[in-house]
């Protein structure tokens, strides 16, 4: 027997493309949230936080949640980057 969701392949698709976009812009939302919290703790380091965020949200999309690694991966590589000045 076929899974009724698969006979709706727009309907899981429309799903699909929801879900996607909501995560995306958690995602967003929260490297928002990490960027001006970092930028707090260290000041006039915008740019450096702002490229350690970047590396990490690239990190995190190859997980399957990246919205849960993505504070662990920015907290580990801000911590390096500032204790190696």
């Amino acid at each position: 027997m076929i899974p009724a969701f698969t006979s709706q392949p727009s309907d899981f698709s429309e799903a699909s493309q929801s879900f996607y976009d909501k995560l995306t812009q958690s995602i967003t939302d929260l490297r928002a949230r990490l960027q001006a919290r970092y930028e707090r703790h260290f000041p006039g380091q915008s740019a450096l936080i702002g490229r350690i965020l970047e590396e990490a949200e690239a990190v995190a999309w190859c997980t399957p949640f990246p919205h849960l690694f993505l504070p662990d991966l920015a907290e580990a590589q801000i911590a390096r980057a500032t204790h190696a000045r």
